[in-house]
């Protein structure tokens, strides 16, 4: 992971291209974008619904390309093995300018039982910075089965709904690069996390690494947890981003596979 600083662009940025989670207006996407120089890069997150058989499917999208005298440019996806395609076509507004336009193609892998090959065209607009504090009260999700080092007792010491605060400091651009992979930028997080009533844990922190990021909509975060444990967490910006649709799992110590579900307001 490396960090990096240049001259802002106005294509800079988290952006909702098109798409409505709550309202399940599909398909949805949302990325962000990053230019350096004449090279634009982008993460991007999605959710379909599969033409073929019905239900959802949602991917993740690290892109590039590169813009052209005129402004224009092409993001195409970067080839991480047997996965969805997306590219998004579009132009560097100008500054001061806060939507831009484009189209996007989307297809489903080859080897996927979900067809959602679609074409299309959008408006971007900005998402707000996730960066504040996120509370309120989320029920607990009891794993099944239950893994053989999670403890029962602890688990149901937890109450079915706790309080839980979320503070995310939202960071500028990083660029990571795994060995022989394509190079990419992500926009990392940090924070915290405090419950209130779990039987094995009350605190936790995230630092900064790669699995902590926000792209697009979705907030992707790891906290290491006070009991040594893990709690893996996938969040959704809410309307108008006041809120966050919290989906979290617990990964080692004694409530390993425990879930936490709800939604957490901007305070």
């Amino acid at each position: 992971m490396t960090s990096a600083s240049s001259a802002a662009s106005p294509l800079d940025g988290n952006w909702h291209l098109t798409g409505n989670r709550e309202q399940k207006e599909f398909p949805l996407i949302s990325m962000f974008v990053h230019v350096e120089g004449t090279q634009v890069y982008g993460s991007a997150a999605s959710k379909n619904v599969c033409s073929n058989a019905g239900g959802g499917f949602e991917a993740r999208f690290q892109l590039a390309g590169e813009i052209g005298q005129n402004g224009e440019f092409t993001l195409d996806t970067l080839p991480f093995g047997h996965h969805p395609i997306l590219k998004i076509a579009g132009k560097v507004p100008r500054a001061g300018e806060m939507s831009w336009n484009g189209n996007y193609t989307i297809k489903s892998s080859s080897q996927s039982q979900c067809v959602f090959d679609q074409v299309g065209t959008f408006i971007a607009s900005p998402l707000r910075s996730i960066s504040g504090t996120f509370s309120g009260q989320v029920t607990r999700m009891y794993p099944y089965p239950v893994p053989r080092t999670a403890s029962t007792d602890y688990i149901n010491k937890t109450p079915m709904r706790l309080k839980l605060s979320l503070t995310v400091e939202q960071g500028s651009f990083a660029f990571y690069q795994e060995k022989n992979g394509p190079r990419y930028a992500y926009l990392p997080l940090t924070g915290t996390i405090n419950t209130v009533g779990c039987a094995c844990f009350s605190h936790g922190i995230a630092s900064n690494e790669v699995s902590n990021r926000v792209q697009g909509d979705v907030v992707a975060m790891k906290f290491k947890m006070d009991d040594e444990s893990e709690l893996w967490v996938q969040s959704y910006h809410g309307t108008a981003e006041a809120s966050l649709a919290f989906r979290s799992h617990v990964v080692g110590g004694k409530c390993e596979g425990l879930g936490f579900d709800g939604t957490l307001l901007r305070q």
